[in-house]
């Protein structure tokens, strides 16, 4: 049976560049010379890198194992002198030392100041604790204290508003107030006419008055 030939032969990439469905496609002579060329040692095979389900091998600087080696140490840190750090863990100093400088004891969650690194291994660092001593501890133990941020730098502080003192007003009671009330109904009261009056100026008028004058000399002649 003839082999089927494709609609376009021979013109542009992919399936558009097959004469025929039997004949692979041609490898690409760059691609060739890249996995054709010799492994150095210490370098794992671009081979054993590529991945079965794309056609292009991974670059070897890139290999497995290599990103390890390439990130930064966690000693690595950079601290200056004066930074306030906080130790991630407990440390007992080594009396037999082989920096040949004293180390110093610390504890969890101390806060002390980084002076400055080991002059041959920064994986030691000089520290100053809240007494003033002076020692080495490993570096990995030290962390940096974080600020907390209550506000924003850039905005304007707010004027802090001073409370007022509360005065307290002593107790009143009300039945106080309604006995109040009745000794001056009881104050402004004319028992010789038996009528009760608002305020004074109504009792003063009525007690200068025609009427009230005849009801106590009245009440002088029947007794």
């Amino acid at each position: 049976m003839p082999a089927r030939r494709a609609q376009r032969c021979g013109c542009g990439r992919g399936v558009f560049g097959l004469i025929d469905w039997t004949t692979p496609l041609r490898r690409p002579a760059a691609l060739k010379n890249f996995q054709d060329a010799p492994v150095s040692p210490g370098v794992t095979s671009p081979q054993s890198c590529t991945s079965p389900f794309s056609p292009f091998p991974i670059s070897p600087g890139n290999a497995v194992g290599s990103w390890a080696d390439a990130m930064e140490s966690p000693s690595a840190k950079k601290f200056k002198c004066g930074d306030k750090l906080l130790m991630k863990y407990s440390y007992t100093a080594n009396e037999d030392s082989p920096l040949d400088q004293p180390e110093l004891n610390v504890c969890q969650q101390d806060y002390i100041e980084f002076v400055c690194f080991h002059a041959d291994n920064q994986l030691w660092s000089r520290v100053c604790n809240a007494n003033g001593k002076e020692g080495y501890v490993p570096t990995d133990y030290l962390m940096i204290v974080e600020e907390q941020v209550n506000s924003l730098p850039w905005l304007p502080k707010s004027a802090e508003v001073q409370q007022e003192k509360v005065e307290y007003k002593p107790y009143k009671s009300a039945y106080q107030s309604n006995m109040a009330k009745e000794s001056s109904k009881q104050q402004y009261t004319c028992d010789i006419c038996c009528r009760e009056f608002n305020g004074p100026l109504p009792y003063n008028a009525h007690m200068k008055s025609k009427a009230h004058m005849e009801e106590v000399m009245l009440l002088e002649d029947n007794s």
